[in-house]
């Protein structure tokens, strides 16, 4: 069950064990984009939505209120573009973006819902001295498909150019909801 809830240790370590991505792929990706987001206090995340794309996303607050983030996405069969961007979020933004994930991730033991097919969802939250993170899936857990909606309810304006579709991101949430399934 460690798999499917909030938990207070590292996701992602210098070689990846059971995901895709490790952190030194995080590093090389932040360190391109001037990102320090552990040392900054913010976000990390690493979205692998089978057969589509893989992400990683990291998103650090600055002193004025504002975020800088970076996404890194390629197609999952390696072919194609890889979309490699920066952006930024307004004080209001970001205040609402971190508010709204802390929300729903501060407090939640995790279900009781074994899934690994579909669209795999890790985080890493840094906030003062505490860490959370946690891994699961989006496609039949409702609180990795609601954590994922905010990440792209945050990004979708400001990534407009991206090749993906944001709105399988939705998707997924509602359909967890019509269905009844997940937590």
């Amino acid at each position: 069950m460690l798999q499917n809830r909030t938990v207070h240790e590292r996701q992602f370590k210098l070689v990846a064990q059971k995901w895709e991505h490790d952190l030194q792929d995080f590093r090389t990706f932040e360190g391109h984009h001037r990102l320090r987001p552990e040392v900054h206090g913010e976000l990390r995340f690493a979205v692998d939505e089978w057969p589509s794309w893989r992400y990683l996303i990291s998103v650090e607050m600055r002193k004025d209120g504002t975020a800088k983030g970076a996404i890194w996405a390629e197609p999952y069969d390696g072919k194609g573009v890889t979309y490699d961007r920066q952006f930024e979020l307004e004080p209001h933004e970001t205040h609402l973006f971190l508010k709204t994930f802390d929300h729903k991730v501060e407090g939640f033991l995790g279900d009781g819902v074994p899934c690994t097919d579909g669209t795999g969802f890790q985080f890493e939250r840094w906030k003062a001295t505490k860490l959370y993170s946690g891994s699961g899936n989006a496609a039949c857990e409702k609180h990795y498909a609601e954590l994922m909606s905010v990440l792209a309810e945050t990004l979708a304006f400001h990534l407009r150019d991206a090749p993906f579709d944001w709105r399988s991101w939705f998707w997924s949430k509602r359909s967890l909801a019509l269905s009844g399934g997940g937590s």
